[in-house]
């Protein structure tokens, strides 16, 4: 942001050797040293919450970046420099809160409503525990339906569908391609849950009881966020 670049030459990516970049984020693409600036690091969350690094400071549409007062937003994902202390909060989710954050490096601290992390000399991945209660299903099963068959909801147009507690199974495909799904309900009762049956979705948090099925079934999975119902913050 209002950042200079002064080149001495011999260049390969932006910057090399005793090249100088003030008030400039960088990524040390081949290892070579360089002079000021500051080296981003990511800091991404598991599950995929989305973050910010508290107020914004400007948008620029064209490279995909947005500023704040300490760090940066890259397409998505947020970069910031060892040493830096910059606050971390949250994006309002449908129905869910953060219970607890845990960071992989650096120094977490809560603070208010938010974190505050210092980062260390390397990459942090954010691990959140998220509780929730799921509420205003626009689609509601049947309490007697017993199992979801293949492709029995493919493509439809449902926000958030809450699963009746006799359901055991949710077949192949069964809500491939919804793209409007935010959110979805699966009771302990169900207990198999096939391995495509969310496929093409984007983002949806699944609510569900600790250690089910569903918890299970969202684990390695990009798209689905587990959120755990009824449980207590401290």
């Amino acid at each position: 942001y209002d950042g200079l670049i002064s080149g001495i030459g011999n260049n390969n990516t932006f910057l090399r050797q005793k090249d100088r970049a003030e008030n400039c984020y960088y990524t040390n693409l081949d290892g070579i040293q360089r002079i000021k600036g500051r080296q981003a690091h990511t800091v991404t969350a598991e599950p995929a919450v989305p973050l910010a690094f508290g107020r914004k400071i400007g948008s620029y549409s064209v490279s995909g970046i947005t500023a704040f007062e300490t760090g940066l937003s890259y397409r998505g994902t947020c970069l910031a420099a060892e040493g830096e202390t910059v606050p971390v909060t949250v994006a309002d989710m449908p129905d869910v809160t953060i219970d607890s954050l845990t960071a992989s490096a650096g120094t977490l601290a809560r603070e208010g409503g938010g974190w505050k992390l210092t980062m260390p000399g390397e990459d942090v991945v954010l691990t959140a525990g998220l509780r929730g209660t799921f509420r205003n299903p626009d689609f509601r099963l049947p309490a007697s339906v017993t199992s979801i068959g293949a492709h029995a909801f493919e493509g439809a147009k449902m926000t958030a569908v809450e699963v009746g507690g006799k359901c055991g199974s949710i077949g192949e495909a069964a809500f491939r391609n919804c793209g409007s799904l935010v959110k979805i309900r699966i009771p302990a009762s169900v207990e198999t849950i096939d391995p495509t049956a969310f496929d093409g979705c984007g983002t949806v948090f699944v609510f569900g009881a600790a250690k089910s099925a569903a918890q299970t079934y969202c684990d390695g999975r990009a798209n689905l966020v587990f959120v755990e119902e009824g449980k207590r913050g401290e």
